[in-house]
């Protein structure tokens, strides 16, 4: 029998070729249950992750999807599981990040999607508001989404708050700037 040199740090030899025998070996119950608790089922879903979910959206564990928050809420994060509420004197729009100030001249309630004017006879001269003033006596606001309330003129007066105007004193009676009532004139 002819014997096949080859180089003693070369194994196997080039000439020579080993068959591949690849030896079946049933899996292990370690295996068997990592692979059974990897595989999806109908009743097992992974859980939402936090890159889910961008900013704007909450995850929706059930059907395994993002959906945009609602007007008049908020998602700030990424991954978040739910949408928070704005507050009184906020507002956002549909997918928003963060809520709004409600401008002066207007208020909200809580989850607010839009800002409301004040009435006339109110006003807000601050942002954020989650109510409006009504103006006091010897003022008013004759229009909607007033900041500010209107001294009455000499001549007028304002008796209650909330006034949406002035009214103008009787024959005989007279007033200052921004009074509440007018006054008997003196006789002379």
């Amino acid at each position: 029998m002819d014997q096949i040199k080859f180089h003693p740090f070369t194994y196997p030899p080039p000439t020579v070729h080993r068959p591949l025998f690849i030896a079946h070996r049933p899996p292990s119950t370690v295996n068997r249950q990592l692979s059974t608790a990897l595989r999806p089922s109908a009743h097992h879903r992974p859980p939402l992750t936090t890159h889910r979910s961008p900013a704007g959206t909450y995850g929706d564990v059930d059907d395994d999807k993002c959906i945009d928050c609602p007007a008049g809420k908020y998602a700030s994060d990424a991954g978040q599981s739910s949408c928070t509420s704005c507050v009184a004197g906020l507002y956002s729009a549909d997918a928003a990040t963060q809520c709004s100030d409600c401008p002066e001249g207007t208020y909200s309630a809580a989850e607010a999607t839009t800002c409301t004017d004040c009435s006339v006879g109110y006003y807000m001269s601050e942002p954020a508001a989650s109510a409006c003033l009504a103006c006091g006596t010897g003022t008013y606001a004759s229009s909607e989404g007033s900041k500010g309330c209107t001294d009455c003129l000499a001549g007028y007066s304002a008796s209650s708050t909330g006034a949406s105007s002035c009214s103008p004193c009787a024959s005989g009676t007279y007033s200052e700037d921004g009074s509440s009532e007018c006054t008997k004139c003196d006789g002379g």
